[in-house]
């Protein structure tokens, strides 16, 4: 077994699968990292919006109270979808937010070394408390 990170938004289709045979096999660390301008569109009237991997683009009339708040919505519902089904995989979860006021760089890795570090205490922790319950042979 081995210990695999992977920073992802998850938002891509058919990830779910691989996910839950990697997570089988392999204690697993999902980093996402979500930016709050991607769930909340400012008032700013017809925007062009485009998917950073198929390139598709869109026109959206952000100056339109309900366009805003279904996109916010629709935004919190995957955020939260992909929190439950990282959860249900037994997958330790960090999430990162774009909104932080890192200091650079340094700082940003300082923060995802110090919650990996935790997440693997933890995971030490269990595995030691598992092993002295129930001896391996």
């Amino acid at each position: 077994r081995a210990i695999v990170v992977i920073l992802s938004d998850f938002r891509a289709t058919g990830w779910q699968e691989p996910l839950i045979r990697l997570a089988g096999r392999h204690e697993v660390v999902a980093i996402t990292v979500d930016d709050p301008r991607e769930m909340r569109l400012p008032q700013a009237g017809w925007i062009e919006l485009e998917d950073a991997e198929s390139g598709e683009r869109v026109l959206v009339d952000a100056g339109h109270e309900g366009t805003r708040l279904a996109l916010a919505m629709a935004a919190e519902e995957a955020r939260l979808n992909r929190a439950r089904i990282l959860k249900q995989t037994q997958v330790d979860h960090i999430a990162l937010r774009t909104e932080a006021r890192w200091l650079g760089v340094a700082a940003a890795l300082d923060g995802v070394a110090e919650s990996l570090d935790t997440l693997l205490r933890k995971r030490l922790m269990r595995a030691s408390i598992v092993e002295a319950v129930a001896p391996s042979a």
